[in-house]
């Protein structure tokens, strides 16, 4: 302040610092924007939790990733940056938009029961505010030999290109993640849920309504159908599982194309559930596709007697077939 006073640069210096001072004082407690900082020991998942209401305070999508990256130590010169894997704290935080389903790395939260189906359980159970979406990430720094930004992708299911679209499947979950090596990669044309009582079908990302209770299963329960093809006409073996609510429902052997058709006739339909699927190629190809949610209508939503089924439509059958014939594949 004294520098104030003063004529010439020595005022202009002590404004400078004054400034500074000012500044300081603002990065301080209460002003600054955290409170938590890398000196105050180990904090849990609070630190986490902020960043994440803060980006839902400003609508801005937040997603986990690598959660079990298995660099835990990398060697830096004078330094060492370790880097925990933290599959649990998923389920700890809540905001979040989705996690890493897709990478090249280690991953064990989309097996069934697994974390993954576990945060989607805490959404059915209204412990989360919305689902958590499954995207695929790559720590893509710089070229290196094998790598290439191909290699692990989110496809987004989008009606047109545009950003503002794929903002919207982000947001919704439709789409799904995968990983592929360098000759080809699977494809996902469909994966849809159908209420055969109604003819009424979901994809990845929405939420099915079912028309009362089945009283008749081997009839009336919810139809699975699923399609997988490889790029380039490839045929190539592929195991199919399907995931309900956290427990494999069946899994499914085939060569691509591949249609699957099952009906869920063991599930109980009175309760909330999801479905989603995982496709597994020779390695390192696979697919993870988002969840379909499924929950009973109420008792005036019931609707007239099922339709007679289609020609083909018969449960249980997974045989080759054209893609492209039974499943439009613009804008995926």
């Amino acid at each position: 302040m004294i520098l104030l006073v003063l004529g010439g640069w020595q005022r202009w210096a002590g404004l400078g610092l004054a400034i500074l001072g000012i500044l300081a004082i603002l990065d301080t407690h209460p002003f600054r924007s955290s409170a938590f900082t890398q000196f105050d020991g180990d904090q849990g998942v609070a630190p986490y939790q902020e960043v994440l209401n803060y980006a839902n305070e400003q609508d801005i999508l937040a997603f986990w990733a690598h959660p079990e990256s298995n660099r835990d130590v990398q060697d830096l010169g004078i330094i060492k940056m370790e880097t925990k894997r933290y599959p649990n704290d998923i389920l700890k935080t809540f905001g979040a938009d989705g996690v890493e389903t897709a990478y090249q790395d280690t991953i064990h939260i989309t097996e069934a029961g697994m974390q993954w189906d576990m945060a989607l359980l805490q959404y059915l159970r209204g412990e989360r505010s919305k689902p958590l979406w499954g995207v695929g990430g790559i720590d893509f720094h710089l070229d290196q030999p094998g790598t290439r930004l191909s290699h692990v992708q989110s496809v987004l299911l989008v009606p047109e290109l545009s950003a503002a679209a794929a903002l919207d499947a982000l947001r919704r979950g439709r789409m799904y993640a995968l990983r592929r090596g360098d000759d080809y990669q699977l494809v996902l044309h469909t994966f849809t849920l159908t209420d055969v009582t109604t003819g009424k079908s979901a994809q990845a990302g929405e939420t099915l309504v079912l028309q009362g209770p089945p009283s008749v299963p081997s009839i009336e329960a919810p139809q699975v159908e699923v399609i997988v093809a490889a790029t380039n006409q490839q045929r190539v073996a592929v195991t199919v599982e399907i995931i309900r609510s956290g427990r494999r429902m069946d899994l499914l052997q085939g060569t691509t194309p591949l249609r699957v058709l099952r009906r869920d006739a063991q599930a109980d339909h009175k309760e909330p559930a999801f479905y989603r699927i995982y496709v597994q190629g020779p390695r390192p190809n696979y697919v993870v596709s988002n969840p379909i949610f499924v929950r009973p209508g109420a008792p005036s939503e019931t609707a007239p007697p099922p339709a007679a089924s289609s020609p083909g439509s018969s449960p249980g059958t997974a045989a080759p077939s054209n893609p492209a014939a039974r499943a439009g594949a613009a804008g995926r």
